[in-house]
């Protein structure tokens, strides 16, 4: 049902998430439908498993896929109508600017632990011209 191309402009895990969001819009997977384990999925199209966790992690935070403990992963009862007219959206459209200091020009504060086990903070930062 789903084929990847190793050789095509997108990533794997955004064929993998593109292949199963348009089949569950179209109606071609019904709500309740199983989906294939990570690892059979992964064995199936012959890639590493984490392209495919990454899909399903995005499908099931947008609300198309349900996992079960111990009964696996189905297509949603009900889709969420953000994400029928278009694709997702990117995190840099989401994203709200907080200071002048962009998000590649900064990082956070790196944690560390003393040798009595007591964490500090130490501030790195990386200015760019």
């Amino acid at each position: 049902m789903i084929a990847v191309d190793r050789e095509a402009a997108h990533p794997l895990q955004r064929q993998i998430y593109d292949a199963y969001r348009t089949a569950i819009v179209s109606g071609s997977l019904r709500s309740g439908e199983r989906i294939p384990s990570t690892r059979l999925l992964a064995t199936e199209l012959g890639v590493s498993r984490f392209p495919v966790l990454n899909a399903y992690a995005q499908l099931l935070a947008e609300g198309y896929f349900e996992s079960r403990i111990g009964a696996g992963t189905v297509v949603s009862s009900s889709i969420p109508d953000q994400f029928t007219s278009s694709g997702p959206v990117s995190r840099t459209a989401a994203a709200s600017p907080r200071s002048s200091v962009s998000h590649s020009s900064a990082r956070a504060p790196a944690r560390r632990l003393t040798r009595a086990g007591h964490r500090t903070s130490r501030l790195r930062w990386r200015c760019r011209p």
